[in-house]
Parts: structure tokens; sequence; C-alpha cells
């Protein structure tokens, strides 16, 4: 379910915003990608070929990780152009939100590094449940940004 109301778009095509809220969208996907491959692990039968996953995993973290371009192009272009204007606490907020999504998502880094050491199935449990923190916690951050920060309707 899409966090974002019915008759939300996005800016017209070329606008900067435009596509900071695509990205939006598509780093949520593949967080939801990567929550859904959790379950999958989670849920595989016990004689189940780890190697089956890992190319979908490195999929989504690289993805995940190439996000950090996002935060830093909001961090160092768009929040000090609305600070400038007096606008500071919502950049405020947004930057510390993206600091704990950074957090989480070092965590998950961690974690994915431990993939062949662990039980399989735990270590997809664990895995579950980090990537479900992520998901809705961007979910939560990008319908602020979207809705709230440069809602465009």
């Amino acid at each position: 379910m899409s966090p974002f109301p019915p008759s939300f778009g996005l800016a017209p095509e070329g606008h900067p915003i435009h596509t900071l809220m695509a990205e939006h969208r598509r780093v949520l996907e593949f967080a939801a990608g990567l929550a859904e491959t959790a379950v999958q692990i989670e849920q595989s039968p016990a004689d189940a070929d780890p190697a089956a996953f890992e190319a979908r995993l490195d999929h989504y973290i690289k993805h995940l990780q190439s996000a950090q371009k996002h935060y830093l192009r909001e961090e160092n272009a768009l929040f000090p152009l609305l600070e400038k204007r007096g606008i500071t606490g919502p950049p405020a907020q947004m930057w510390a939100e993206h600091d704990k999504i950074r957090a989480l998502e070092k965590e998950i880094f961690a974690w994915l590094e431990t993939f062949k050491e662990r039980e399989f199935r735990a270590f997809g449990s664990r895995l579950r449940a980090l990537a479900d923190q992520l998901h809705q916690l961007l979910t939560m951050h990008y319908h602020k940004e979207d809705t709230i920060l440069f809602p465009w309707r």
C-alpha cells in the first residue's frame, strides 16, 4: 500500500523536487524488496540453498547504499536553501531522520556480512525485523518530506 494519498502527485517532470520524490518511491521499492526477500529466507525449507538469495540481497543492498547520494543532495542543496529562507525546523527534523536511517542501514549492512555464518532461517528472521523497521521508517520519512516539506498538488 502506498504511503501517499491517491490525489498526491509528483512535481512536474524536470523539476528537482520531481527527482527527489521519484527517488523516494524507488528507495521504498528496494526496502520492500529487501523485506520480502527476508521473509522468503525466513520461511524457506531447512535444506534451502542460501546462494539462491545472495544476488537478490546484493541487488537491494547496492541500491540502498546508492540512496546515500539522495540524502546528501537534500542535506547539501535543499536544506540549506530552506534554512536561508528561515525554514529551519523541518530540515533539521529531516536531517535527524536521515541519521536514523543511516544508522539502521549500517546495522542491516553489518548483519548481511554475517550471512554465511548464521543459521539460514534465523538470519532471515533478524533481517526481516530490520528490513521491516527500515521500510516503516522510510515510509514515514518520505511521507513527511513529500507532503509537508515539499508538497506538490
